[in-house]
């Protein structure tokens, strides 16, 4: 999966799904756990917009980028939420969590 090796190699310690409902379920446990999410827009079953929504009514209010092929207008306008546009580069989605998370560097 590139984002999480692209986010590994910069020094982020990313935790992968393949499944949004099983993110959703692991970040609803324990969401100190997670910093932010990253999601994909169009997902089987859930839309990366419905993963954040159910995230943060849940109790984690956490900052989210969701990488798309569509453009802007397929969004809503999420608080604290970037889009990327596909195709996209591992620096640009560094900065974006740069951005959310108000730092440069990953900890």
């Amino acid at each position: 999966m590139f984002v999480k090796q692209r986010l590994s190699q910069l020094g982020y310690r990313p935790t992968a799904f393949s499944d949004p409902r099983a993110a959703l379920a692991e970040v609803v446990k324990d969401p100190q756990r997670f910093q932010a999410i990253v999601t994909d827009l169009t997902m089987p079953g859930f839309t990366g917009e419905a993963l954040i929504e159910q995230c943060r009514a849940a109790g984690a209010d956490l900052p989210a980028v969701i990488i798309t092929g569509y453009g802007a207008d397929a969004l809503k306008k999420l608080p604290r939420c970037l889009m990327i546009p596909k195709p996209f580069k591992g620096d640009d989605l560094v900065r974006a969590l740069a951005s959310l998370l108000g730092r440069n560097r990953p900890t």
